[in-house]
């Protein structure tokens, strides 16, 4: 038992410190500075977020998994950009229940929603199925190997199918891209 307590404590001092991976989710207050009124933190992702090389510039990239509140992009702060790399759809004047918002070490922002995907019941538990894939790693080797063409890091967008998809930046965008294999 006692060493089930050091263990926790350990892992509690880890998790605190914080690691290369990770970066604690900031205050919806500080989220609104940056991405606009419309931007807080969503419930399920309070823990930390990934921090990774998306934009493959060498400067860390903080992504943070929020919920967009009623006003669409005129809610977003001036200079912050919206895509929809999943579908078709705009961003919704009503909000959106859960979305990607990404802050380049440019300082470029983006605000990455689709109602549908991000509305589907795997989007909706704890912990949420978002993984970072670092270059070189085996699953970045094998989203490349599918046919992503990532300038960076990628993040893995889990589904309802179990299969993985990649999301990634091209260097003017961002983009998905969705093994054809089974899961």
């Amino acid at each position: 038992m006692m060493r089930r307590s050091i263990l926790a404590m350990a892992g509690a001092w880890l998790l605190a410190a914080g690691s290369p991976v990770l970066a604690q989710q900031p205050p919806s207050a500080e989220l609104k500075a940056l991405f606009g009124p419309a931007v807080e933190a969503h419930p399920l992702a309070a823990a930390p977020v990934a921090t990774l090389d998306l934009d493959g510039d060498g400067k860390p990239d903080d992504v943070w998994v929020v919920r967009l509140l009623r006003g669409g992009n005129d809610a977003l702060a001036a200079g912050t950009r919206s895509a929809n790399p999943l579908g078709k759809r705009g961003l919704a004047r009503q909000g959106e229940k859960l979305a990607l918002a990404i802050r380049h070490g440019t300082g470029e922002r983006w605000v990455l929603h689709d109602s549908e995907f991000f509305t589907t019941p795997i989007w909706q538990t704890k912990p949420l199925p978002l993984e970072a894939a670092r270059r070189g790693g085996k699953a970045h080797r094998a989203a490349v190997a599918a046919g992503a063409k990532p300038r960076g890091d990628l993040l893995l967008l889990g589904t309802e199918a179990g299969i993985d998809i990649a999301l990634f930046w091209t260097g003017n965008r961002y983009v998905v891209n969705a093994p054809k294999e089974e899961p």
